[in-house]
């Protein structure tokens, strides 16, 4: 899966994800449908290996407007 994310030029280096665009899975998986839930689990699981290596957050949807950080 390709997640598009970008580091952040901010006075401590950030990681910006962009939730809206967790769509598909690549091959093999490609049938694997991206439920929301889905969705957010796998922003989860990133928030949380970022979380362990310090590595600030912000998840962004233009879907909803808002903007998070670690998602525990």
């Amino acid at each position: 899966m390709y997640i598009e994310s970008e580091i952040l030029d901010t006075e401590v280096p950030a990681v910006a994800i962009w939730k809206d665009e967790i769509q598909a899975w690549k091959p093999p998986y490609e049938r694997e449908r991206i439920t929301e839930e889905k969705r957010m689990e796998i922003l989860k699981r990133i928030s949380a290996a970022l979380k362990w290596e310090n590595t600030p957050v912000q998840i962004h949807s233009e879907a909803t407007g808002w903007v998070k950080g670690w998602l525990d």
